[in-house]
């Protein structure tokens, strides 16, 4: 068992507990695990034991059924075999997730640049700050989250900040992955000049946003999408060929 990960594990789950003690223990577990899907903690593919993570965590094994089920009702787990594994990221899914979110973040910036208002824009220039002043991958990538979700919420349209948060976890789950990968494979430098292009792309739709142009905010809303486009050639065979 993993020391570090299990004693990390037990202190967030202590903290949701105090956050809502009302809360059911599984759905507490449910959180955390759903959380390490999202940020590579637990990688594409890796089998999920009810046995390890019991130990882990320090509860039964009846609990992490339990958390384990709900982790697949969210699309984060699936059965391989007997076995439980955290669900395979493919091409098609990061294809599909692409193409809707050219669609939906480019409405999203055309309405936040017509009905924006002065906190919606105080808001998102703090945003854009967060994501300018952090050069950690992994922290920037949660910025960067914060800064669309912002986007969208500027947009005031509550169908369209429903759609995002469907797609959200799924999104989030594809920018670590890439990250990830670059850092397994020494890249580091390729992933600091792309943290810089992308605040340069942040800066400039805030920009179209405060201005009221709604159709450029448009237009850089759908090139930073299209410059968000990975590779899944060199890492397939490790993640998906099992």
């Amino acid at each position: 068992m993993n020391e570090q990960l299990a004693a990390e594990r037990r202190q967030l789950v202590e903290k949701l507990k105090k956050q809502n003690p009302f809360l059911p223990l599984y759905e507490v577990i449910h959180a955390v695990l759903r959380e390490e899907v999202i940020t590579c903690t637990l990688v594409p593919g890796a089998v999920l034991r009810e046995v390890d993570l019991a130990e882990s965590f320090g509860i039964s094994r009846t609990t992490v059924r339990n958390a384990l089920d709900a982790l697949r009702a969210d699309g984060f787990a699936e059965h391989a075999g007997r076995s439980m594994r955290v669900t395979l990221l493919t091409r098609l899914m990061h294809d599909q997730l692409h193409d809707f979110r050219k669609r939906l973040d480019t409405i999203a910036a055309e309405f936040a640049a017509q009905r924006r208002g002065k906190a919606d824009i105080d808001t998102l220039q703090q945003l854009l700050d967060a994501c300018a002043n952090e050069q950690d991958p992994f922290r920037f990538l949660a910025a960067d989250s914060r800064f669309h979700r912002g986007i969208y919420e500027a947009a005031h349209n509550s169908f369209l900040l429903q759609s995002y948060a469907q797609i959200e976890p799924t999104r989030n789950r594809i920018n670590y992955f890439a990250i990830y990968t670059l850092e397994q494979d020494g890249m580091w430098e390729m992933s600091q000049s792309k943290i810089d292009r992308m605040n340069r792309e942040h800066a400039s739709i805030l920009t179209a946003i405060i201005s009221g142009d709604d159709e450029e905010a448009a237009r850089l809303a759908d090139k930073h999408v299209a410059s968000q486009l990975i590779s899944f050639d060199t890492y397939e065979k490790l993640f998906l060929e099992q």
